[in-house]
């Protein structure tokens, strides 16, 4: 990855290589990464990737997630990338990227791949003094913000930190029945927001009468 990518990548860095690939509960401590090797044994190019449980139709599926995708500089244009896809299609169920560039959105969609443009993401800004320097705020956004009210939750239910992981597997367990997703596991939950070798995660449970509810909070410095 350090020798093949023009910019620096985290996948570069040798704890985080190992925390996501290794350490990934689904890949039992096996680096499963999609490696191309020519007959004299050259990289030629490597598909990073991570196993994954999928449930369709409340049936687990074999599946995996693709990360960072890096060719070979000398062997570009040779249909390396096509022939990657081709090799983990035929081995897998389901394959979801993220973060696509647009020279590798060329080669997902040639490859039948389903291409989402979107995804949506949602922010609650509570001071607007704190964002002026990185937002202009037009006049309909300022009325909104003005007009927000904002509640203390606690007052409606009770918000406790997370210690008691087996909601994890109570609440993926329901999801499970009613939706299809990959599968978020009390193990899953565990390596991916309290093993993470550099970002802290703090995680809250909610109840409300007889409904649960999981929330995780990163804080950031800009």
């Amino acid at each position: 990855y350090k020798k093949n990518w023009s910019d620096d990548i985290i996948l570069g860095d040798e704890k985080f290589f190992k925390w996501n690939f290794i350490n990934n509960p689904f890949n039992s401590n096996k680096n499963y990464n999609c490696v191309a090797v020519s007959k004299l044994d050259e990289i030629l190019g490597v598909m990073g990737l991570s196993l994954r449980d999928f449930f369709l139709n409340k049936k687990k599926i074999k599946a995996a997630e693709l990360t960072t995708w890096v060719i070979n500089e000398k062997e570009r244009g040779k249909s390396i990338g096509k022939k990657i896809l081709n090799f983990l299609k035929c081995n897998f169920d389901l394959l979801i990227g993220s973060g696509i560039t647009n020279n590798a959105k060329n080669v997902y969609l040639l490859n039948e791949f389903k291409y989402i443009k979107n995804f949506p993401r949602f922010f609650k800004i509570y001071d607007t003094n704190n964002m002026n320097p990185f937002i202009k705020f037009d006049k309909i956004g300022e009325k909104r913000l003005n007009n927000q009210k904002l509640c203390n939750f606690r007052n409606i239910a009770k918000v406790n930190k997370l210690i008691n992981f087996k909601v994890i597997d109570n609440l993926n367990n329901i999801q499970k029945l009613d939706s299809n997703l990959f599968t978020k596991s009390n193990k899953w939950f565990n390596w991916r927001f309290n093993r993470h070798p550099y970002f802290n995660y703090f995680s809250y449970e909610i109840n409300y009468k007889n409904f649960k509810a999981v929330y995780v909070l990163r804080f950031d410095e800009v």
